[in-house]
């Protein structure tokens, strides 16, 4: 299929991915939750299309995804990052400054006329050397980006009973009928998912957004297309070999730095690992979780929700969904975590849609 840009001329042609979606679906709720903040920095919205910057391996894929009303499907379509496109290789402030300082390597006598690597050599930031404009795609790379869309979306869940228990919830009966169709958004990346929960921790929404965008844009790799720039997340291991003030200069806390650093290094050498966590039970993964410094009952729960789509995760402290709850129900003040887990009780099995929703009604 040939595709055209903006201004209507052609462009090479770009490979699809239809993505089949589930009867109870709606992408503009969907397009609605990903439009809250214009500091998202791992995917641009444009009208209704959404486009998202992949690596997997050291193979590069920029994918723009759309709705397709007849087919009831999303069409992921794999656009050219051709010889035009570079890659920026991630850097810190202070990380920068000690490489400044390191003394420079003696050059090659074998090579002595060898050019330096340029930011549009293609390569990624551990050195490996990124696939750019591969056309088609890789088996491995397709595969990647539809099992991320179906995790991203929440595909593989029936949400026909989640809005019977809506239905008959006084609480939770008007935002469900209002947000009909929208699947929880999640973060597929474990690194990414706790990453986004400890930055979250203890600082407003837009805070967040903005630190994250931070992060992203110092320490994540980057193309260019047709004028834009697409980032990827930071690679674990590219953030453990960092230190504390790498990351502060970003106005990061130092303790927040160090979280960061260190759930990197547990998921640079498979001590913290998705497949692990989505084995056990939520109990469990909890527990695991915790264990980690930097991650609390807030942070776990989050995890839990967003990337481990476990449904009984219940961030119970979380004062976003306490006041929802307080606005919903017409309290004079803010629920008590406890009295958070009783009213969740009604909710049993799907606790964490019943959170996201009432988020969604302040956020």
């Amino acid at each position: 299929m040939e595709t055209k840009d903006r201004s209507g001329s052609s462009r090479e042609k770009a490979s699809l991915l239809q993505i089949p979606l589930p009867e109870l679906f709606s992408w503009p709720a969907v397009l609605g939750y990903l439009t809250r903040s214009s500091d998202e920095a791992l995917y641009r919205v444009d009208g209704s299309e959404v486009t998202k910057l992949f690596e997997r391996e050291g193979e590069l894929a920029l994918v723009r995804f759309r709705y397709r009303e007849g087919a009831h499907a999303l069409e992921a379509a794999f656009l050219p990052i051709g010889p035009a496109a570079s890659v920026r290789a991630p850097a810190g402030p202070a990380f920068a400054a000690r490489e400044a300082s390191a003394p420079s390597p003696a050059p090659s006598p074998a090579e002595p006329d060898e050019p330096a690597a340029r930011p549009d050599s293609g390569l990624l930031a551990d050195g490996s050397a990124a696939a750019l404009g591969a056309s088609p795609p890789s088996a491995a790379m397709l595969a990647h980006v539809r099992r991320y869309a179906e995790e991203w979306f929440d595909l593989d869940r029936d949400l026909a009973p989640f809005y019977r228990l809506t239905d008959a919830d006084p609480l939770l009966r008007e935002v469900g009928q209002t947000l009909r169709g929208l699947r929880m958004v999640g973060i597929p990346d474990l690194f990414e998912a706790a990453c986004w929960g400890i930055i979250g921790q203890q600082i407003n929404l837009p805070f967040a957004y903005a630190l994250k965008k931070r992060f992203t844009e110092t320490f994540g790799s980057s193309v260019q297309h047709e004028g834009e720039t697409y980032w990827s997340f930071p690679k674990p291991e590219a953030v453990a070999a960092l230190e504390p003030p790498d990351i502060a200069a970003l106005q990061m806390t130092t303790r927040k730095s160090e979280y960061l650093i260190g759930v990197a290094g547990r998921v640079a050498d498979g001590t913290l690992d998705k497949r692990e966590l989505e084995a056990a039970d939520w109990a469990e993964a909890e527990k695991r979780l915790t264990a980690i410094r930097g991650i609390g009952p807030w942070t776990a729960h989050y995890v839990m929700m967003r990337c481990l789509r476990m449904a009984e995760a219940l961030p119970a402290a979380d004062v976003g969904l306490q006041h929802a709850i307080r606005i919903a129900a017409g309290m004079d003040r803010k629920p008590t975590a406890a009295e958070v887990r009783e009213q969740a009780r009604a909710w049993a099995g799907w606790e964490a849609y019943a959170t996201f929703y009432l988020w969604r009604t302040l956020y």
